[in-house]
């Protein structure tokens, strides 16, 4: 539990007695299944750690590690771990960083900020294992510079989760599923060793060294036409290679090549029902000539060499 639990009228105390009488247990567990530690831990003062959740949080991976040292830890909690997972930024806090650092083996699942669980930067290693789980209603992206705030296209229509499984080798494995499509939306992740930081292939310094650069492929095009609410942009999906693509960046420039309207706006990678083609509306342009060009970006500072274009003329 965390800050929205909180809001019944007896408070945190009130909300650990009503879950404790319907879950029969209490809010902080540990527990085994099939050889494995399950360790969740709820917040106090809204979405912060303290004691005694402290104090169990230490007993409990320690006792989980001198028993299985090869074996993932699934550890869960409501916030992100600041600077982990997508969202976390903004959402999460640095109580418990330090403290799970010393368990690699950790694989840490959070939430609080909506962020969509099949967004690669949705898994994290650097440490440990963190995850991020999406959320199944109000889906807000983390990024500030969009047309239309952080709440894109469609984040009404998603509901996200991850599906975990592990195998005979301890490997785990970790795909992003549409709750609403009922399909996943890609393979997912999979963390051969959790346990050892040195295997570790999902960190951000090499997802950055190696991200494909997206492109939009040949045949790809653009048109724009005059509409009575504005400039009407449509335009084919770019090619991410090994995964989506985060945003296109749309560019008008009048006839003197000087920039006349710039935006950003997210692809659509949050919906595995996603429209044919990317379309937005840009607002009344003066009379005259234009050029419209849109550059594609991925997930981690990539972008891409090639560019759409097209030319319209406003009248009125």
């Amino acid at each position: 539990m965390a800050s929205h639990e909180y809001h019944e009228p007896h408070g945190e105390e009130g909300a650990r007695r009503f879950f404790a009488a319907v879950f029969g247990q209490e809010a902080d567990t540990h527990r085994v299944i099939r050889g494995h530690h399950f360790i969740s831990v709820t917040t106090t003062d809204g979405n912060r750690f303290y004691e005694p959740q402290f104090a169990f949080i230490h007993r409990a991976l320690a006792e989980a590690h001198a028993d299985t040292p090869e074996k993932a830890i699934f550890f869960f909690q409501h916030p992100d771990q600041k600077d982990t997972v997508y969202g976390s930024i903004g959402w999460g806090n640095h109580d418990l960083t330090t403290t799970l650092m010393d368990y690699p083996q950790i694989i840490d699942f959070s939430g609080h900020s909506h962020a969509p669980a099949n967004d690669p930067r949705s898994l994290h290693q650097e440490h440990f294992t963190s995850v991020g789980l999406g959320s199944f209603r109000d889906l807000e992206l983390d990024e500030f510079d969009k047309f239309y705030g952080t709440f894109p296209p469609g984040s009404d229509r998603a509901a996200e989760m991850q599906i975990v499984e592990v195998f005979d080798d301890e490997s785990v494995w970790i795909r992003p599923y549409d709750a609403l499509a009922g399909r996943f939306f890609h393979d997912g992740w999979l963390i051969e060793r959790p346990w050892d930081p040195d295997s570790f292939v999902y960190t951000r310094a090499k997802r950055i060294r190696e991200a494909p650069t997206p492109h939009f492929p040949a045949g790809a095009s653009l048109s724009a036409i005059q509409t009575e609410d504005g400039l009407r942009v449509t335009f084919d999906h770019a090619d991410g290679g090994r995964e989506d693509v985060n945003d296109y960046v749309v560019t008008v420039r009048d006839a003197r090549d000087f920039v006349a309207r710039r935006c950003a706006v997210w692809s659509p990678y949050y919906l595995s029902d996603r429209p044919e083609k990317m379309e937005m509306t840009i607002p009344p342009l003066a009379p005259g000539t234009y050029t419209v060009t849109v550059r594609v970006r991925g997930f981690w500072y990539n972008e891409s060499d090639n560019v759409l274009r097209g030319t319209v003329r406003i009248a009125r």
